[in-house]
């Protein structure tokens, strides 16, 4: 959303939020309300609407809680409310808590959004359960490290640093447990 700042703020991010246990306010938003995604100590959950239960669990425990729009609940394709032409074709990405238990973050290239998350819910191998879309920022944006240092998601080409602009809000960070 074009707010006019020039740094980033807790305002630049649709609806209330939890980061490392700190409550963090932001701008009113209800496409991102359909569904939340909470995690603290050992818990990970993908959840249908607002929780305060699991807001309040996320502050309580130093976690972390965001809302997005809720793609796959219970193995079923929620309704797109986020997209007014589903044929359009995009990358999507999105968090996914597999039938196992485990978490994926899962991109589906070049579809329309249904197609996509007909193409999801039909990888055998990961057992979508439920799914968060995330949306991408400028549509391509997404970082990994290795040992061998830092890359873009979508080609794998090595990079410095990762590339921002004033933009950029929509970042989930994954580390593996040590």
């Amino acid at each position: 959303r074009d707010s006019g700042f020039d740094e980033f703020c807790s305002e630049l991010v649709a609806n209330d939020y939890v980061t490392k246990g700190h409550f963090k306010k932001g701008y009113p938003c209800r496409v991102s309300l359909t569904g939340n995604f909470c995690s603290y100590t050992d818990t990970a959950i993908i959840s249908k609407k607002q929780s305060k239960s699991l807001m309040d669990s996320a502050i309580m425990y130093g976690g972390s809680y965001f809302q997005q729009n809720l793609a796959v609940y219970n193995g079923e394709i929620e309704k797109p409310m986020a997209f007014s032409n589903p044929d359009t074709k995009f990358d999507y990405r999105f968090l996914c808590q597999l039938t196992d238990g485990s978490f994926a973050v899962i991109e589906i290239r070049g579809q329309g959004y249904l197609k996509a998350l007909q193409q999801l819910c039909s990888i055998e191998k990961y057992r979508v359960k439920n799914a968060l879309y995330l949306d991408m920022g400028a549509w391509s944006d997404g970082y990994y490290r290795s040992n061998d240092g830092l890359h873009d998601v979508s080609t794998g080409k090595s990079l410095i640093c990762v590339p921002t602009n004033k933009y950029q809000t929509n970042w989930l960070i994954v580390r593996r447990p040590t």
